[in-house]
């Protein structure tokens, strides 16, 4: 699951707002996560999502841990309404109709701030990180 997001912030200037809710984006994102997973073990990719049932590993619970910490730290240094916005938009589902209503913008707005928030917390992702060693 945090491979996808990572994998959507990291292609978020491709991302075209189609005014669809971007929650599509992301599952087409997670599809094409899991056939590249299943295609560097060497298995077969067809496979029936309604029945996939993988059992994460600790590590897997690991890293994405760390990876949603990333996302938030990334969505905290974005200013207070481009937050709101993609909080909005990719964690609650909402449409752009939907966010436009809600903030009292119009939908054209909502687009552009949702563009760069996703480019601003892109490049928040990008920027290389210190990271604590425990002894």
């Amino acid at each position: 699951m945090s491979d996808t997001y990572v994998r959507a912030l990291r292609a978020a200037g491709q991302f075209t707002d189609t005014g669809r809710p971007a929650v599509a984006w992301l599952i087409t994102i997670a599809r094409n996560v899991v056939a590249s997973h299943y295609r560097a073990a060497g298995r077969p990719t067809a496979f029936n999502t309604g029945d996939a049932r993988l059992a994460p590993t600790p590590e897997d619970h690991l890293e994405q841990r760390h990876d949603e910490t990333e996302v938030l730290v990334a969505l905290a240094e974005l200013p207070p309404r481009q937050r709101e916005i993609l909080v909005a938009r990719f964690m609650d589902g909402r449409s752009v109709s939907e966010c436009a209503a809600q903030l009292g913008m119009s939908e054209q707005a909502v687009r552009a701030m949702t563009y760069r928030g996703l480019q601003a917390l892109r490049a928040c992702l990008e920027e290389p990180s210190v990271e604590v060693l425990h002894a």
